[in-house]
Parts: structure tokens; C-alpha cells; sequence
């Protein structure tokens, strides 16, 4: 929302309310603050990137199922790493964690996909370079038969904006509404919460296609424009990547960095997917 310099947007220079961007990946937590304040630009000094967090005074609530019944419920080991993180924090805090229910995750999935209406695009005339709009009865035959020249996440989206049912507008506007009030006061200036990254560890290849909706884990953060962080906690029983984010309220980006570098610290960060636990 601040808009900086775009370079993870798909849209031009100018555009300022898009939630679709990428942020910067890094091997470390502390390398976070220096790629922020290149992608935001000017406006940086608005999320207190250089503020020193006192630990003390953190606040941690944390949600381990969202509850939505579009998505896939969380496992035993992203639970588990939800609920480490937040002892851990609590003996760092010198308070206990909170364990928190908001209602409006019940509808990830709804939330996002009313918020990407919001967005001012054409979908098929972008996927088509700007040069011509790709259509779903154009298109689909063309994949059935192996002839598409674009991939099933694309045709997916196009059923999704064809065929099926919108969102009601008013009553997302007040889910969307709701949920941002209700986390926001929960949080205050000094609170984070702990969601989780995922419903459980890394993906296979395709395997997502399966499950389409499991993106509502952190797209739904995209949506209500709050910070957020992922966070490596190590790897699971078969060795694949399991973690978690930390969100915070409105330009407290400097929250969620503190933690990231806090359970850093003690959990090891990022490991490699081929390192055996």
C-alpha cells in the first residue's frame, strides 16, 4: 500500500494499491530491512524499519487453524511449530501467548478472491501480453487436447472468473472490514500474531493443483494489507520445509522482523530441504 518502486508488481510504476506484489527472499532475517527499504523507496520511514523493538514489550497471540472449509486444515506439524514459536516467545516476553478466534478467517479464500476484484484488470487481456484477451472458450478446448500455450493455473483462473459464482460485494466488504478491526485491535502497536505458513510442509510439484485453495494461507494477508512475515522452522519428518508468519498491524513491518530474527536465533532459520533432521 505504500507503494515504493514496484519491482515485484506485474503492474507500471504508478500503481500504488495492487495486491499482488512479491517480496524479497533472504537466507537471513536481517537481510530483510535493506531489500525493504529499496523496494519501498521513499515512504520507507513509515514502517519503522530501523525502530528497536524491546521484546519485552511484545505482545503474541497466535491462531493455528484458520477454520476456513475451502482450504486444507493444518497438520500436526505446523501446529506443533505455531505453538513452540509461541512458548518460545512467551518465555522471551516474560508474558504468555495468547491463543486467538477470528471469525473472518473462516473465509480466506472469499476474502482474497473479492479483493482481487478490486484490482482494475483485465486477467485475460494481461495473460495475453496486453496484445489480445485470452478466453476460456478459446482456450480450454485448445488445453484438452494438449494445444494451449498457456499452463492450468491460467485456465484455472479463467473458470474461476467465468464460471463460477462472484462474491457477494457487500457482504465480503464487511468480512474484509470486520477482520482487519478485529486483528488490528488485538494487536495494537505492540502485538504480532502467529498464522500459519501453510496448511503443512512444502508442496510437491502439482501437488497444489489439487488443493487450490491452500494459497488463502497467506494470500489473505495480501488482502487485508497487513505485514507479514515467513519464517523457517526447520523441516519436517520427510524432510521438507515447515514454517510459519508473523503479522502485525499497519506499518509495524518491524515487529514481524524482530521475531523473524528472534526465532531465528533459536530455531536455526533457514535449513536445507537435503539436510537431514
Amino acid at each position: 500500500t505504500l507503494g515504493g518502486n514496484n519491482i515485484c508488481s506485474r503492474f507500471v510504476a504508478e500503481e500504488t494499491t495492487t495486491i499482488v506484489a512479491g517480496g524479497p527472499i533472504t537466507r537471513y532475517a536481517e537481510d530483510l530491512v535493506p531489500f525493504l527499504k529499496v523496494l519501498v523507496g521513499k515512504n520507507c520511514s513509515k514502517l519503522k524499519l530501523d525502530e528497536q523493538v524491546n521484546m519485552k514489550d511484545l505482545k503474541v497471540v497466535y491462531v493455528c487453524e484458520p477454520g476456513d472449509m475451502k482450504v486444507s486444515s493444518v497438520c500436526k506439524e505446523n501446529r506443533n511449530a505455531i505453538l513452540q514459536a509461541a512458548d518460545y516467545l512467551s518465555s522471551v516476553t516474560g508474558k504468555p501467548a495468547k491463543k486467538v478466534d477470528f471469525s473472518g478467517f473462516r473465509y480466506c479464500q472469499a476474502i482474497w478472491r473479492h479483493a482481487m476484484t478490486k484490482e482494475g484488470i483485465n486477467f485475460g487481456y494481461d495473460v495475453g501480453n496486453r496484445e489480445k484477451e485470452v478466453t476460456l472458450k478459446e482456450e480450454l478446448p485448445k488445453f484438452l487436447i494438449g494445444q494451449s500455450d498457456y499452463t492450468l493455473p491460467i485456465i484455472m483462473r479463467l473458470l474461476d472468473l467465468n464460471l463460477l459464482p462472484q462474491t457477494n460485494v457487500k457482504w465480503a466488504e464487511a468480512q474484509t472490514d470486520e477482520l482487519v478491526k478485529e486483528i488490528v485491535a488485538e494487536l495494537g502497536e505492540t502485538g504480532v500474531l502467529l498464522f500459519p505458513s501453510g496448511p503443512r510442509e512444502a508442496p510437491y510439484h502439482y501437488e497444489s493443483f489439487l488443493r487450490p485453495y491452500n494459497f488463502a494461507y497467506w494470500g489473505i494477508f495480501n488482502a487485508l494489507k497487513l505485514p507479514a512475515t515467513n519464517v523457517p522452522m526447520g523441516l519436517s519428518k520427510n524432510g521438507l520445509p515447515i514454517g510459519l508468519q508473523v503479522v502485525a498491524a499497519p506499518h509495524n513491518d518491524h515487529l514481524c522482523l524482530a521475531v523473524a530474527k528472534e526465532l531465528e536465533k533459536q530455531y536455526g532459520g533457514w535449513v536445507p530441504p537435503y539436510v537431514s533432521t
